[in-house]
């Protein structure tokens, strides 16, 4: 099963190891979304604090959030800093899908 690396892409990894199986991410830019949406002025439309993963409580303590309503490079950087903590991290692939 393909999963990107998004923030449900990373839950689910995360849920699947914790289940003992086995799963890889495959993405061509980690952080889903948020990596590719990069326009000026891009941010979540929910207060941050809803954005973050609430599975772990320890992540819910070490990270602050500079903004009520996160910025696009906030979030990437929570969403990457995150991936690393899991060792969760995505093959490369150079694959696009297409209408």
């Amino acid at each position: 099963m393909p999963i990107t690396i998004g923030f449900a892409g990373l839950y689910m990894l995360h849920r699947l190891r914790g289940l003992g199986l086995r799963a890889r991410a495959y993405e061509a830019g980690g952080g889903g979304t948020w990596y590719w949406k990069r326009y000026p002025g891009a941010r979540c439309d929910v207060e941050s604090m809803d954005y973050s993963y609430s599975f772990s409580d320890d992540l819910q303590q070490e990270w602050r959030w500079t903004e009520r309503y996160a910025s696009q490079p906030e979030i990437l950087k929570y969403i990457e800093q995150h991936a690393d903590e899991f060792l969760v991290h995505a093959v490369p692939v150079d694959v696009r899908a297409v209408d």
